[in-house]
């Protein structure tokens, strides 16, 4: 069995399920400069508010509500999915090995093989996982 100990994915889901890759230690400072959330900050209040706030975690809060999922290697900082972002994720941890443990954090908790996870076919089941 092969097993690709070079697996790194680290970036952005949006809601509509598209993908932006970006540094592990760069999210915020990546997702500042993504033209969908510039565009949402104007519209939202407490989004802009949090844009130059000291407490990163707050802003990265406020993006899991409005359907932002951060992913940085085999964790997957999510409030929710939806069916094309659960696709999405099942594709980029297609590549990954099988026995690896995917940890979602935020809102959903939970510890899951890769091989379940590349299984699981309604996000709603993991949606009801939160806590």
């Amino acid at each position: 069995m092969y097993i690709n100990t070079n697996f790194r994915i680290s970036g952005w889901l949006f809601p509509d399920g598209n993908w932006i890759d970006c540094n592990p230690w760069e999210h915020l400072k990546a997702a500042k400069e993504l033209p969908f959330l510039i565009e949402k900050s104007k519209t939202c209040n407490k989004l802009q508010s949090l844009w130059e706030h000291e407490d990163e975690e707050l802003l990265r809060s406020e993006l899991a509500k409005i359907g932002m999922i951060k992913v940085c290697y085999y964790l997957i900082d999510a409030d929710f999915l939806n069916t094309g972002q659960l696709y999405k994720l099942q594709e980029l941890f297609a590549l990954s090995p099988l026995d690896e443990e995917i940890e979602f954090i935020g809102r959903i908790k939970l510890k899951i093989q890769v091989r379940i996870f590349l299984k699981i076919k309604d996000p709603e089941r993991l949606n009801n996982l939160f806590s």
